[in-house]
């Protein structure tokens, strides 16, 4: 029953998760084309000052690309005219289970700087990873942030014997070992996550748009192709398409293709989004272009 506006951050010029979020019960506000924490840093001042006094929300949920600085979006918020707005501040993290190995692999600094600021961690897709596996991540984020709440979620529902917890505010003293982090992230380019030529450094975005609607059957084809890595190192896909007179919201991540229906706005336009490294950017325009049924 708390008025509340999402501001939903998409790494890409074509944004496509605040399609999915309208409709929910809140104001979403879509800032697209980059990382809240870098590109848009000097833009979120104005941004979330024009949507307290278009929506007068009594929360605001800021949700960053999956890559962000987290540290970095704090101190964004600590700027002069956005501080005296801010009562508390939550910090939830939401981790892939079933790709963390892997990703840890090429984002332990991006993961572990993530995990350092959280109040709540969430082990997302819990139901595809082994007990012992699920423990080993647990392990792993624990010792990164002993002071954290781990729970274990599938398909983002926290599970049945999770006890019921809220992520903590951050403390006065957490919140000062922020801005010395995000003042270290600054004082060198090896420091700051996004020059990290491991994670962000050589992570691309590609969009288009889709005309006409899909056979779904080729979609599916097309999706099943991405996981299998026929487009190159594609980490993320995600869209929106129309099959026929309904919709479908499509998405790739960690190497798993799913679709579901979507109750599209009248206004709603089919479009595609992927990131990636080493994207072939012609196959993929090729490939989708392919799905349109003539």
């Amino acid at each position: 029953g708390r008025r509340t506006l999402v501001l939903v951050n998409d790494f890409g010029a074509v944004g496509v998760d605040g399609s999915l979020l309208s409709g929910r019960g809140a104001e979403v506000v879509e800032l697209a084309d980059g990382c809240i924490c870098c590109s848009l840093r000097q833009d979120l001042s104005r941004q979330l000052d024009q949507a307290v006094r278009r929506f007068t929300p009594e929360r605001v949920l800021i949700e960053p690309s999956g890559v962000a600085d987290l540290a970095a979006l704090i101190a964004a918020l600590d700027q002069p005219g956005l501080r005296d707005r801010v009562r508390r501040l939550r910090l939830t993290v939401v981790v892939d289970a079933a790709t963390f190995l892997a990703d840890y692999a090429t984002l332990a600094a991006t993961l572990e700087a993530q995990a350092r600021l959280a109040g709540l961690i969430v082990l997302n897709k819990a139901d595809l990873v082994a007990p012992a596996e699920l423990r080993l991540i647990e392990d792993t984020l624990r010792a990164v942030n002993p002071d954290a709440a781990i729970l274990p979620a599938r398909y983002g529902v926290l599970s049945a014997e999770a006890p019921s917890v809220l992520p903590c505010a951050l403390s006065a003293r957490q919140r000062q070992g922020e801005h010395k982090s995000q003042a270290h992230a600054e004082a060198g380019p090896s420091a700051h996550a996004h020059a990290d030529p491991l994670s962000l450094g050589s992570l691309t975005s590609w969009s288009a748009q889709l005309h006409g609607a899909c056979d779904p059957q080729e979609l599916r084809t097309v999706l099943d192709e991405i996981a299998r890595g026929a487009f190159g190192q594609v980490e993320r896909v995600k869209g929106i398409a129309q099959l026929g007179t309904g919709w479908v919201h499509f998405d790739v991540a960690g190497g798993r293709p799913s679709m579901a229906a979507f109750a599209a706005r009248a206004d709603e336009q089919p479009r595609v989004v992927a990131i990636g490294r080493r994207v072939d950017e012609a196959a993929l325009q090729a490939a989708f272009a392919a799905c349109a049924i003539p």
